[in-house]
């Protein structure tokens, strides 16, 4: 039943609104934007010699599941044989992300731009649909966030890559923005979107909406700018911890910027540890207040807990993020509302609330005795 209302629901979208709705290359297309469905993206990621099998196992999982993600990103760290994006590539029937430098990046060197671009070109031509790249990454930035006594002045992996390695090599931009220029004709040439990061997202909420972020909110304005001059489709990313008063003004400050969204989190309290899946649900059902909300990303109770996530809290957290986008689909669209009408028809049919099913197809008991002789069902009924 999803997979019958992601693709049918593509179409309708596509039809409708083309001219607002960017089309991410994979085997289903994915669209985002304003008009299409809120989609769902999921990050795996090895990160030690230790998570190789899991990780393999989670992405193969992600895979084959009825309600698996409409994206996947390969977030990994650390370079092994055969990477999670070709696995992927191979075996997912949607998009693919990638951050180019995460696995070059080295402490001691920092980052080498011939390897970089090369990367970027060689992803780029074995079909990944996106990429995040972190052009935000201003050493003049960060050094107004520590000026300004930021809280938490960057949590950003990427944006601490290329700072790192801008000051390695003592360089005066970041080495994507010093090479820009190539990676947008690359980009135009394979057809693939650039996801705008977000170095400087508030990492509590007390940092949302400060003058760091607002500067950076304008650079990424300018760079989304650069990609349509270019020809290139753009993604862009967003917030991270936010009230909900917060996120309701970032939707203000940003409502001129006509592309999809894709924001970490919303998280709404710093105070959700173990629960940040929950948060994330409340925060994206607040940034559905825009029409360009496109991609709910999936955030694991493990996110301020420590340690990789468990294959269990990773399909807890894929299940949250797919049960938020489906009931802002449904206030979005009639027609995927009426993809979903098995349940209630089962629970006419058989006068009971309890019916297996559902999005995630679980099996319900059989029978209920919660309510007793005083169940509504039987209210025209003698018993």
């Amino acid at each position: 039943m999803v997979q019958k209302a992601r693709i049918i629901n593509q179409q309708l979208s596509d039809d409708a609104f083309s001219d607002e709705v960017i089309s991410l290359k994979a085997k289903v297309p994915v669209l985002v934007g304003n008009g299409a469905l809120v989609k769902v993206n999921t990050g795996v990621g090895i990160s030690t010699e230790s998570n190789i099998q899991t990780e393999y196992k989670k992405a193969e999982l992600l895979c084959s599941l009825p309600y698996r993600p409409d994206i996947i990103s390969d977030l990994s760290i650390m370079p092994v044989q055969e990477p999670l994006y070709r696995f992927l590539l191979k075996n997912f029937d949607g998009a693919v992300g990638v951050i180019p430098y995460y696995t070059l990046f080295s402490e001691k060197h920092g980052l080498d731009k011939n390897e970089v671009v090369e990367t970027i070109q060689m992803l780029l031509e074995e079909g990944v649909s996106f990429m995040t790249l972190h052009l935000t990454a201003n050493l003049n930035l960060y050094n107004l966030a520590v000026q300004n006594k930021r809280n938490i002045a960057c949590t950003s992996r990427g944006g601490y890559c290329l700072l790192r390695d801008a000051k390695i090599n003592n360089r005066h931009s970041n080495i994507i923005v010093d090479n820009f220029d190539i990676i947008l004709k690359l980009f135009k040439k394979h057809k693939a979107v650039i996801s705008i990061g977000s170095v400087f997202r508030p990492a509590t909420i007390w940092d949302a909406l400060d003058e760091v972020q607002l500067q950076e909110i304008d650079l990424q304005k300018k760079f989304i700018s650069q990609c349509d001059q270019a020809g290139v489709k753009v993604i862009l990313e967003g917030l991270g911890h936010a009230s909900l008063n917060g996120i309701n003004e970032y939707l203000k400050i940003i409502s001129k910027i006509k592309v999809p969204l894709m924001p970490l989190g919303p998280v709404p309290s710093d105070e959700l540890i173990g629960f940040d899946h929950i948060g994330n649900a409340l925060g994206a059902l607040t940034m559905a207040k825009s029409p360009w909300l496109s991609i709910i990303n999936c955030l694991t109770r493990r996110e301020h807990l420590g340690g990789v996530p468990t294959i269990h809290e990773t399909l807890e957290a894929l299940k949250t993020a797919r049960a938020t986008a489906h009931v802002i689909n449904c206030s979005r669209s009639e027609s995927y509302m009426r993809t979903m009408e098995t349940t209630w028809k089962k629970r006419r049919v058989s006068q009971s609330c309890v019916v297996s099913g559902g999005l995630f197809g679980e099996a319900a008991n059989g029978s209920c005795d919660r309510c007793g002789r005083e169940c509504p069902f039987n209210v025209n009924n003698n018993r």
